[in-house]
């Protein structure tokens, strides 16, 4: 079923791992989350409310977070120092539990009440769900929050793959129906015939590895994260797709970032009357999403240092935050008076989404924090500092 979120952390490396240099010690007066985390966190990426919405999102979340894996979308053409926020969901673990809960005493037929159903039939080990899901993920619009208040958690669905992609001949089979009953939407056979047309579209070999939906966001669209396209066939996927005009941007940033992110997928949002304009590159290090090993802790400082260089020269990345990125790659200590904390944080990968105003760029990075009482206490589960 779904993998460990936190495989062991290589520390060995100073040149290419995050804990590049002795680990940096703070000291809180209180064990308040915000007062833990704020001297860790470059301001540059968050501050000010986006620091406050950000911060309120983790606040909320099982003992605020502690041994959770906590992801940041920044945005990195942007002034604003603020963070989208997402999390990894096991079946069963704690945050699981806490949504099953929070949808239980939520209004019947809201997205709450949809994703604790979701999540109850995950947990049962013998459902054909439970077997074909590897993992959960869910993430909160912050940054822009829809009118109204609080954002309602976007699901995001990564698939089981077998070990050899299926014949080109019987197209890959995708969970859109479960995807849209884990958000609260009722089935629509258009837009499952819009995935239908895209997988169609897609060269032999090439799968997808994430379905994904965002409920906060208007209109209705479902994302697929498509993989092991090949550089070589990436033009005629996008004419095949109508999306002749992004050939040569997308083309432009894969050869562009190949020397430093040589992997990528590509993320489509599809609509029951076809593909939205937006186009999403991800661009990975070489290695990561292999053996479902996360890009975050297998990757460090130095290997992130000529990727964000690369897009400040550019213009993608803002100088401020090309400097916060790599302050963010950090493995620290925090003391209080409950003991001693452990914060590991890195970067997993960037996406250069393409629109009709030209490139936006994105950095996804994650973090654990975890408490370690007196003495050698143990780490979250599959953890280790060697």
């Amino acid at each position: 079923m779904a993998s460990n979120p936190f495989p062991a952390v290589e520390t060995t490396e100073p040149s290419t791992r995050c804990a590049a240099s002795a680990p940096d010690t703070h000291r809180a007066p209180e064990t308040d989350v915000g007062e833990l985390l704020r001297p860790l966190i470059p301001r540059a990426l968050l501050d000010g409310p986006g620091w406050d919405r950000w911060l309120a999102g983790v606040a909320e979340l099982p003992d605020a977070g502690m041994e959770t894996f906590l992801g940041c979308e920044f945005r990195l053409g942007e002034q604003t120092p603020a963070a989208d926020l997402f999390v990894v969901v096991r079946p069963d673990g704690p945050l699981a539990r806490h949504y099953i809960r929070r949808g239980e005493a939520a209004r019947p037929g809201s997205p709450a009440a949809a994703l604790s159903r979701y999540l109850v039939q995950l947990g049962q080990t013998d459902s054909a769900l439970h077997a074909s899901i590897a993992g959960t993920m869910l993430e909160y619009d912050l940054v822009e929050p829809p009118a109204g208040g609080r954002p309602e958690p976007g699901v995001f669905l990564k698939i089981l793959l077998a070990k050899e992609p299926e014949s080109h001949d019987r197209p890959q089979s995708l969970p859109i129906a479960t995807l849209a009953g884990a958000v609260g939407w009722t089935d629509d056979g258009e837009e499952q015939r819009s995935v239908a047309r895209v997988l169609a579209a897609l060269p032999p070999g090439a799968r997808v590895a994430h379905v994904g939906a965002l409920p906060s966001r208007a209109p209705r669209a479902v994302r697929l994260v498509i993989q092991e396209i090949g550089r070589d066939a990436i033009g005629g996927v996008l004419e095949r797709l109508g999306r002749r005009e992004s050939i040569r941007p997308v083309t432009e940033i894969l050869t562009d970032l190949d020397e430093v992110l040589p992997r990528f997928r590509l993320a489509v949002d599809v609509a029951a009357g076809g593909l939205m304009p937006r186009l999403g590159v991800e661009l990975y290090h070489a290695g990561s999403w292999i053996d479902s090993m996360d890009g975050w802790l297998i990757t460090g400082r130095g290997d992130w240092r000529p990727v964000v260089e690369r897009l400040a020269r550019r213009g993608w990345c803002l100088p401020a935050k090309a400097q916060g990125l790599l302050e963010w790659c950090a493995l620290d200590k925090m003391y209080d008076r409950r003991g001693v904390y452990l914060v590991y944080k890195g970067m997993n990968h960037v996406k250069l989404t393409v629109t009709g105003a030209g490139v936006d760029a994105k950095a996804y990075a994650g973090m654990v924090y975890s408490l370690r009482a007196s003495g050698p206490a143990p780490l979250p589960e599959g953890l280790e500092v060697r």
